[in-house]
Formats: structure tokens, sequence, C-alpha cells
């Protein structure tokens, strides 16, 4: 077989004979001759840049790669004009990471100046392989830098490995360090399926070259990265930082002039000294041995030939690939083996009465009769009544079952004291509340903090009411929003390896003639944070706080890192008050500084991330931004257009807040022993399913049906091999064809 590309040879009979077959067998959207389909000039046009980036790297010694995307940006390189660079050594970097991490604004900061596209977008803004350099301490500094191509979907975009060989191309003769890019406190599932990725295209020992890069510096606050990453609870996060040599470094891409030379330069020396520990030499493997033998000839048949051997690998349309496919099919489906043990359990059960069928026995005396056979039962209970099916003795029932943790006085037991502390801290919010008008809500966090609200010395009497209650998942700077929207600093809010926010709490400002009131709470919305919370008594200490009902839910994202945490975080808003509460949600994103003055209202248009898509719809379409780094007018500014979207949305329901019994039982009993009050709403919200009682049970059995149900091909494959067992134990006594 022979390449389309002028019908040249594809080298020597070892490797071509192998990777010709691959690539010419209707891969011709490889060739940038003249290609015979229009629909594959993206293609084209992607392989003709790459191998302009690769002509200019080993022919022209690398001084004048990616002039393209330079003018295109209107930027230069001012090391490029000064001295000769033959006499400098060479440090290769590649940037790797998921979409959205900021690795081209990484990119930008180590070469100095603005090379690589980089904005925040609703897709992703790098879509193809490109280079930069920079001098640096004696070293010519090269980096790559990559679009997606390494989580599931970023594979999918490039089936025939043309982006990936283009990454092989520009690095070679290989990388001498591989810059894994990941946010500061936003290490997701995506971060670990984009180190696999890593280790699928280059080998697990690439790692070994690995250094773990985090942006969002700032977000330390003057901390040490290295306590950081000591204290995290992230056990994925953990392992990654120990397979990477423990190399970790931070940068604030934000940062310019000396502070931004100076952080580079920590991350550089970094670098160097991984590449002297190696003496100097690259990484490389077999596909580099092949870019770089092959430097000298046509750069578009040595790109059709790395991505010949990548597909090769199975990472391409081959029978390798294939076989990937059906790896992560079977590890998905593993997921799945509650449910598929559950089914071949019930197929071999009846397998069991099938062979059964003629046993003496119980199973004989009920054949011919529609029943079963019956054996007698009883409650293991001690026969106690389960009581009227009144409210106070169902409650009374699961409350006294083993969970007197919840109440207040005296508690037996030592071990119980942080919830008995935590209830004390809600009743205290809660006497104060309905005792003194909400005028000194939250004083002792307030004290905590050293400051206070100045618009408390104004009588409150007067004013309107109007509730929030913030709500998401652990990081996504739900204390910080709580802090911009009361003008001060009382809630407690940093950046940490574990979340910061404890338990709710309760503050309040004047605005616009409204007395805004702003209920903080920790993580009680995702399945870590209800199994912290089992007997309900920070969720209630959120109903009491929040009493009658709030007017808006505040729903804190991040902008541009919606991620399956936020969505589980909607689910639990949804159980927790009822799927009716997104009526009166707002989603609130921070990070506004990200947007660089775009839209958010276009950004959420264009964003192709159909679980956000469809919360905004079930929000009403109600977004707001906010920059919580923001201060004075412009903080005011947003959070005035915040408030005002809030208004409207309480005028609508004629000031009317949202309500369920569960407030109406804690608003009718403002006037009670808050104590009580507490463990009252408690034990209500178990007689939901969100305690320890059978309620809570039921919700665990169906969420681990959902859950099992996405290993249904494994399921269906053990049930179909019992059945088949079935029928061939039922042909045994079967009479043949004579």
């Amino acid at each position: 077989m022979s390449c389309p590309f002028k019908s040249a040879p594809l080298g020597p009979p070892s490797l071509g004979s192998e990777t010709s077959s691959l690539c010419c067998a209707g891969r011709n959207s490889l060739c940038t001759h003249k290609p015979r389909h229009s629909t594959r000039s993206r293609v084209s046009a992607a392989n003709s840049r790459a191998c302009h980036h690769f002509c200019w790297k080993v022919g022209m010694g690398g001084r004048k790669m990616a002039r393209d995307e330079e003018n295109a940006y209107g930027s230069q390189d001012p090391d490029d004009q000064q001295q000769p660079l033959a006499q400098e050594r060479r440090l290769r970097l590649i940037l790797a990471g998921r979409t959205g991490v900021g690795k081209s604004a990484t990119g930008n900061s180590i070469l100095g100046h603005r090379l690589f596209p980089s904005r925040l977008a609703a897709t992703p803004v790098t879509r193809s392989c490109a280079l930069g350099s920079r001098s640096w301490a004696g070293w010519r500094v090269e980096v790559t830098d990559t679009p997606d191509l390494f989580t599931a979907q970023g594979r999918h975009a490039d089936p025939d490995c043309t982006e990936r060989a283009n990454c092989y191309l520009l690095s070679a003769p290989g990388p001498h360090a591989l810059l894994l890019v990941t946010q500061l406190g936003r290490f997701t599932a995506q971060d670990e399926e984009a180190a696999r990725g890593v280790r699928e295209l280059f080998g697990a020992g690439v790692l070994a070259r690995a250094v773990l890069v985090f942006t969002r510096r700032e977000d330390l606050e003057g901390g040490s990265l290295h306590d950081y990453v000591r204290a995290t609870d992230n056990r994925a996060l953990r392992a990654l930082v120990a397979e990477c040599g423990r190399r970790v470094c931070a940068l604030d891409n934000r940062a310019a002039g000396a502070e931004r030379d100076a952080q580079v330069g920590e991350l550089l020396a970094l670098v160097e000294r991984l590449a002297l520990e190696h003496d100097g030499a690259p990484f490389t493997d077999d596909v580099y041995g092949l870019a770089w033998a092959r430097r000298h000839a046509r750069p578009e048949d040595t790109l059709c030939l790395v991505a010949a051997r990548l597909a090769a690998r199975g990472l391409g349309r081959g029978w390798g690939r294939q076989w990937g496919r059906g790896r992560r099919w079977l590890e998905a489906a593993k997921r799945g083996w509650p449910l598929a043990l559950l089914l071949l359990g019930g197929a071999l059960l009846l397998v069991l009465l099938l062979l059964q069928r003629g046993a003496p026995g119980p199973w004989k005396q009920c054949q011919g009769t529609s029943r079963w056979p019956t054996w007698p039962m009883s409650c293991p209970f001690k026969s106690a009544p389960l009581g009227p099916p009144s409210l106070g003795s169902e409650t009374s029932s699961l409350c006294c079952a083993g969970r007197n943790s919840l109440c207040t006085h005296k508690p037996r037991h030592s071990t119980r004291s942080r919830v008995s502390a935590a209830n004390s801290r809600a009743c205290h919010h809660f006497c104060w509340k309905v005792g003194m008008g909400g005028r000194k809500m939250a004083r002792d966090e307030e004290n905590a903090y050293g400051s206070e609200d100045s618009d408390d010395q104004q009588p409150v009497a007067q004013e309107r009411r109007l509730r929030l209650i913030l709500a998401g998942r652990t990081g996504v700077g739900k204390s910080a929003t709580g802090n911009s929207i009361l003008g001060h600093r009382l809630f407690p809010s940093r950046l940490a390896a574990t979340p910061v926010t404890r338990s709710c709490a309760l503050g309040s400002r004047s605005w616009a003639g409204w007395r805004v009131e702003v209920t903080d709470t920790p993580d009680l919305f995702t399945a870590r944070g209800r199994h912290a919370d089992p007997d309900c008594t920070e969720r209630a200490s959120c109903y009491l706080l929040s009493a009658p009902g709030p007017h808006a839910l505040l729903l804190v994202t991040q902008l541009g890192r919606f991620t399956a945490q936020d969505e589980e975080a909607a689910r639990g808003v949804r159980e927790l008050f009822g799927a009716g509460v997104l009526a009166r949600a707002v989603l609130v994103f921070t990070r506004r500084e990200d947007l660089e003055g775009g839209s958010l209202h276009d950004y959420v248009r264009a964003t192709d991330n159909r679980a956000l898509r469809a919360l905004v719809a079930e929000c009403g379409g109600r977004v707001c931004a906010l920059d919580n780094r923001a201060a004075g007018a412009e903080r005011d500014a947003q959070v005035g257009e915040l408030l005002a979207l809030v208004e409207r949305l309480a005028l609508e329901h004629d000031g009317a807040p949202f309500t369920d019994d569960v407030y109406s039982l804690a608003w009718a009993r403002r006037h009670a022993r808050p104590e009580d009050t507490l463990r009252l709403v408690a034990e209500r919200l178990a007689a939901r399913g969100l305690g320890r009682g059978w309620g809570r049970k039921w919700g665990r059995g169906r969420r681990w049906l959902e859950a099992a149900k996405r290993g249904w091909p494994l399921a269906l494959l053990l049930l179909g091999g019992a059945l088949l067992l079935v029928l061939l134990l039922l042909q045994r006594g079967a009479p043949g064809p004579d």
C-alpha cells in the first residue's frame, strides 16, 4: 500500500507497512495537498498549521515558532530579538489538564506575554496545539499549549489522533516537564479523568516528569500551598501529588510585572531542578523517537506516521481503540454490580424453584394452588405500639429510638457535646430572632470577626423583611457572597483544604427600605454533608433561622465550573425544601471578573453544559454574577443588581415568602422554647426521609437503585446467562425429535 501524499512511500517496511494501512484506509483527511472533500478542510487546515510549526521548529532553530499566532494577538517575544539561540539549552514544557482550568493563561504567564488565546467562554477556546518560547536564565523555554486531548470528550473530537500527533511533533524529541494544570480548591472528577488521559497518551512514566500547577494562587491569601496539599481530604488529589513526586506550584495568572516574574521564576526553577535530575535528558517514548528520527522528512508524512502509531496504540479507530472502549465499558458496568447481583440472585432462585418442582415438602403441598406457603412471622420490636398516626407520637417514636442527641438538656454522653453545642447555637439565634425583632442576630459571629453592621443603629421595625438563603456545594463562595451582600465581613471565608463553614449563621443589613436577612449554610446539600448531619440538626437550624420562609434562595456556583457536585447540590436543595423552591431561586455565579466585561446572559445561552442550561431554565432564567473581591462602589453596584432581582421576585409573589409544613411548624412555635422547636423540626425532617428513620433508608435505597441503573449492561449480561442456564436445565427432560 502507498500513502496518498503524491504516492510517496511511508518509510521502511518495518514501520511503513504497519502504519500505511491505518493512514490510507479512509484517512485522506490527513493530507494537505488539495483535499478531495470540502468537509475535511478543517482537519487539513489543522494539519497544515501543525506542519508549519514543525517545519520552522526543526529547520530554523525554533526562533520563529508560532509567529502566525503571535501576529494574530499583536504581540511578540522581546527576547527573540536579542541573543542567538544556538548557545541556549532547551527546556520543553507541555501544558496538560482538563479544559477551563487555565492552561493557556498559565502558558501566557510563563512566556511573559499574551500568545495563546485565553478567556472565559461557554465552549473551549483552545482548539489546536500551539507553541511559544522565551529565554530564561540561559535556557530556551518552549511551551506547548494543548486543547482538550485528555478527557473522553476531547478524544472523541480527535478520532484520527491528528491533534495528539500534533502535540508530539511540537514537543519532540520530548518534554523535560509536563505541567499538569488544575485549579486551586477545585480538583474534580474531570481533573482525575484528565490525569488518566495523560497516562494513556504518554504512558504512566510521564508523571515522574510532571509538576502539578495550581491556578488561582490568589485564593491562598498568603497561606502555604504545601500546607494546603498536606491537609486536603481529597484522596485523589493526594494520590496525584504523590505520583508527581510532590512537585507542586501555584500561579496567579492575573498578576503582572515583578509579582508575575517571581511566580514564574519559582515554577521554572522547579522545572530546571527536575531536568537536571535527569541530566538534561527529556522524557521520550517510541512515538517521540519516530517523530525526531523523521524531523528532516516532509512534515505531512511525519504527522501521518505519528497519528498512525498512536492509533495503533489503541487511541484511534482501530481494534485497540475498540478494546479501550470495551475496557471502559466494563469499568463503568462494575459500578452497577449491586443491581447485577440482585437480578442474578432472582434468576438463580427461579432455577431452584424449577428444580424443586418434583421434590417433597412444603413446595409439593403448594402445587395446584394459587398461594405460596406461609410461615409464622412476628415483629421484633417487642410488640411495642408505634403510637397514633398523629405528629407527636410519630416523631416521638423516631426521636426516642436512640436519638436523644437532639436534646440539649444535660446530654448523657460526652461524645454528643458537639451536637448539643450546635443545638445551643441554633437556639441562641432563634431566641434573639423572634424575641428581639431580628436586630442583633448573629452578634456572636460579628464580634468574632471584629466588624459590625453600621445599619444596625436605626430602628428596623418599620422595614420590610427580605430573607435570603445561600445554598450550593462547599467551596464555591457562599460565605464570600454573603459578606458581599452584607457589605462587611461576617461569615468566615477563606480557601482551606477542608470546609470552613461548619454551621448555619445569620446576618442582616438595610437596603432600599428592606431589612435583608442572609442565612449562610454549610454543606447541607451533598451526600457528604448529609452524612455529617444524620439527625437533621443543622438542616433544622437552617429552617429556624430563615422562618417563616425565604423570599429567595441564592444557589451559588462558580462561573465556568458547573460540575457534577453542583448538580448534586441542586438535587439536595430540592430534597430538603421541595422541587417548588427553585421557582424562588436565583442562580448566582461567583468569579464575575472572569467574564472580562462580557455578558453573563450570552455566556449562559451559549453554554454546552446541558445540566447548567436545565437548571437555569428551572430557576426561571434568573442569573447574576458577583466578584467577591470587589470593594466600594463596584461591589455596591453588583450587590444592588442582585438585590433588585430578588426584590422583583418577591414582589411577583406579593411579598409572600416560600413556605412548607416545616416552616409552618417552626413559625407556629416561634414563642416556644427554642430547644423544643429545634427538636420538633429535626424530627419532622427525619420523618420526611432525611434522618435515620425508615424514610431515610428508603431514600438511600432509591439512590442506590438510581446508581445501580448505570450498570444495566452488566446486569442484563448476567441475567441473560442465568436465563440461558434455566432453558438448558428445562431442556434436559424434553423429548427428542423422534
